[in-house]
């Protein structure tokens, strides 16, 4: 008898391990909260909701997301080209809920995919506006480009619109930031509150409220510069600064609070000697540091965020860690 209970048992656990490796593509393997990843390759725009996590390797063109009640991996199914529910060049994702938001530059549009049926459900049609980021916040989609309109927009993909968000920018503020096309680059975040754009080879970043207000500002005390490449003739500049204070791999927002966190390259007391990947809490309301979360990755590649975890690309070892919040 009890030897039948222990067959049945085994059966049991192996059917289940076998359910959360449903697909076995470049998600080779997940266990204690580590999906394990194909190596040398190149995993980029990591998101998630409460329910699920997503993320596009760049070499092979491939969306792939997790349910993360249980933990069952699969991959996006789409074709390449011009047509509906087709895409050409996917710069960005954004998860609400249950669905995935793909942005698709090439094409100028952003597509609307259940994770729960595995099915496109829309897709909307940017037009002229020149959105080059999404991101989300709790139910609301928001796209970041340098448009005449404004730079900051809320989408609403189910009802075909799409608005600047009021008092966004005033003209002359729009043509002043549209004058370095590198200035805007980097982790594009939102809360109910707050949009947060946070500069790649500045240490700076560009906090917005929803009713329009906004504040520019650096977040490292330091006198040094970046150095810019212009093009004398276009007065823009045509490269990243020749010089960087401290490499920003990736930011994400704690759910429900002010503070950022920050992936950037730096020490800590734990380890002095070793220039290596921190996350630093960073509260962008109080302009100040407010703590440094260890996490022994000594790469941080991309975060993400949900209510309860927080999710960490280790792109040495290619690998995602779960962390409870």
């Amino acid at each position: 008898m009890k030897f039948l209970l222990l067959i049945s048992l085994f059966a049991a656990i192996s059917n289940l391990a076998l359910k959360a490796q449903e697909y076995n593509d470049l998600i080779l393997s997940y266990d204690d909260n580590i999906i394990h990843l194909e190596k040398d390759l190149s995993y980029f725009y990591l998101t998630s909701s409460n329910k699920f996590l997503a993320f596009y390797e760049g070499y092979t063109n491939q969306i792939y997301f997790q349910n993360l009640n249980n933990g069952i991996s699969s991959k996006v199914e789409f074709r390449k080209g011009r047509g509906p529910n087709e895409i050409l060049l996917i710069r960005g994702l954004a998860v609400i809920d249950n669905y995935l938001f793909i942005l698709d530059v090439r094409n100028s549009k952003i597509l609307k995919y259940s994770l729960k049926d595995k099915s496109f459900e829309s897709e909307f049609a940017l037009g002229r506006n020149r959105i080059s980021f999404i991101t989300a916040s709790r139910n609301t989609l928001y796209g970041k480009g340098i448009n005449r309109d404004g730079i900051y927009f809320k989408i609403d993909i189910d009802n075909n619109k799409i608005e600047p968000l009021i008092n966004s920018l005033t003209q002359q503020e729009i043509i002043e930031l549209s004058k370095n096309i590198f200035r805007f680059e980097g982790p594009f975040l939102a809360n109910s509150e707050y949009l947060i754009s946070i500069r790649v080879y500045e240490t700076s970043m560009f906090v917005q409220k929803m009713n329009g207000e906004y504040s520019d500002f650096k977040y490292d005390q330091t006198k040094k510069e970046p150095e810019y490449e212009f093009d004398d003739n276009f007065g823009r500049a045509i490269g990243p600064p020749l010089r960087v204070n401290m490499k920003l791999n990736d930011a994400a927002l704690k759910p429900n609070s002010t503070i950022a966190y920050l992936s950037r390259e730096g020490y800590t007391k734990k380890y002095p000697e070793n220039n290596r990947s921190v996350l630093y809490q960073y509260d962008f309301i109080k302009r100040e540091y407010v703590g440094i979360l260890e996490t022994e990755i000594e790469s941080i590649g991309k975060i993400a965020t949900n209510d309860k975890y927080l999710f960490i690309y280790d792109d040495k070892n290619f690998t995602i860690k779960r962390v409870e919040l």
